[in-house]
């Protein structure tokens, strides 16, 4: 729910003529939202009606359209960062987080449906939580300007399992 809602206020902003020019929304943004938007529908119309892999596929496409624009957005110059931030980039943080950490359990439901031994769903969820780890080290230390929001979600994800 807050994740729309966060959604809805990057949309309402870009509409307005003080952010919709700005290098965040032209070059950042640009049509990677659009995609992840037609990604995520696409999951949710087609869920009940394929399998568990092609449900995967789809997710993982979301997943990565959601990665290329917090990427372009990474690079894109800046002029109100704190506005900037808070009303364009901060919404697909948490969005990005928030889809890896699903992703991941999707990975896991998929295994699980698909009566995967023990031993490979066990080993997956430990793999996960590395490559969890590992991204929550990457975009904290690893960049000139740190993600907190992304090790924030995920880190709250993993106390609640």
């Amino acid at each position: 729910m807050i994740n729309f809602l966060l959604q809805g206020v990057f949309v309402f902003m870009q509409l307005t003529a003080r952010f919709r020019a700005l290098p965040m929304v032209q070059m950042g943004v640009s049509y990677w939202y659009l995609v992840a938007t037609l990604a995520q529908t696409l999951w949710l119309i087609l869920l009940p009606f394929i399998n568990d892999w092609g449900s995967l596929t789809i997710f993982i496409v979301f997943w990565l359209t959601l990665m290329g624009l917090i990427t372009f957005q990474y690079y894109a110059p800046s002029d109100r960062p704190v506005a900037e931030y808070w009303f364009l980039k901060f919404p697909f943080e948490f969005y990005f987080a928030w889809v890896t950490v699903m992703l991941l359990g999707e990975i896991s439901i998929t295994l699980q449906r698909q009566n995967s031994s023990p031993v490979v769903i066990l080993s997956v969820g430990i793999l996960s939580f590395a490559i969890w780890f590992g991204g929550v080290i990457f975009v904290l230390l690893a960049l000139t300007k740190p993600f907190y929001v992304i090790p924030t979600i995920i880190g709250l994800s993993i106390v609640s399992y």
